[in-house]
């Protein structure tokens, strides 16, 4: 089916916002019909219609590719220049950019990677590493430009609401990826040689704090139980969901709250939760941060 940009037109001409959709549709889509978009160009002695719209093609190709690699460094230094801009061109032919940010431009590059990966059957892990570095760098963006909580009133513990449920901080986000990916992020972005990127299952937390993105990795009990609260469960839901103690599940949310992860909680507190076990009793140690 052709989903060539045809709009109506009015006696006088063509309606502006027509032309402006056919004019983005020629600039942006890959192998798009510029026969509309030239007809409203003027030519020159110089160049062509044709030739004018290529500068406009070209400028704006460049200026993607620019961005897919502000927001992928990682990935771009694995697989070095030529290969991920082959990796990048290919996602922008395939998903023409629509959105009013390029803060959004990659928001597909995952699922794009996923179905162009070289084994069918997921079968290597250095492939399954590559995806998460992009998952990773994707998640670390939109916790950067997504909401914060540097103008809330700070948390000094956990408060009292009812329903027995957790508000969790809007920028805090789980990721489960197949290495040290934000390792080798962090080492790329400070310039650093990155370490290599064996595979080591590794659980995440993402989260920002004063304009600053830190991550740290989570022993696998204690990020189950934080992904069942991302995902609204009471706290006695996701402690059974983590098998962890209640003391221990109790001193993990003093700790998050501390951190900031953890606006509010209806739960009291066990008897002796301080005294639990191996429990974290003080706010993590961010181990990356974005500038």
């Amino acid at each position: 089916m052709d989903d060539t940009p045809h709009a109506p037109t009015r006696k006088d001409g063509p309606v502006l916002a027509d032309v402006q959709h056919r004019f983005q549709y020629a600039v942006l889509a890959s192998g798009a019909l510029s026969d509309q978009a030239t007809a409203m160009l003027a030519g020159t002695a110089e160049l062509s219609a044709a030739q004018r719209l290529g500068i406009y093609r070209n400028g704006c190709r460049t200026r993607l590719l620019e961005t897919m690699e502000h927001l992928h460094p990682a990935l771009r230094s694995l697989l070095g220049d030529d290969l991920f801009r082959d990796f990048a061109s290919g996602y922008l032919d395939a998903h023409p950019s629509r959105s009013s940010t390029l803060a959004r431009l990659d928001e597909g590059f995952v699922d794009y990677l996923t179905a162009e990966r070289p084994d069918p059957g997921g079968s290597e892990a250095w492939v399954d590493i590559l995806i998460d570095l992009a998952r990773y760098e994707r998640v670390f963006a939109e916790v950067y430009d997504g909401p914060g909580t540097e103008r809330d009133a700070p948390s000094t513990g956990p408060q009292a609401l009812d329903g027995g449920r957790v508000v969790m901080a809007p920028c805090v986000r789980s990721l489960r990826v197949g290495a040290a990916v934000h390792e080798y992020h962090a080492a790329v972005r400070g310039g650093t040689t990155p370490p290599p990127l064996t595979p080591r299952p590794t659980r995440l937390v993402l989260w920002r704090r004063d304009y600053r993105v830190r991550v740290t990795a989570l022993a696998p009990q204690a990020h189950d139980l934080l992904e069942a609260l991302l995902a609204g469960a009471t706290f006695d839901e996701a402690r059974a969901a983590s098998s962890l103690e209640p003391a221990a599940a109790w001193a993990h949310l003093r700790a998050w709250t501390a951190s900031g992860w953890i606006r509010a909680s209806a739960e009291p507190a066990p008897p002796n939760a301080s005294s639990a076990p191996n429990a974290p009793s003080a706010p993590f140690t961010p181990q990356e941060s974005m500038q």
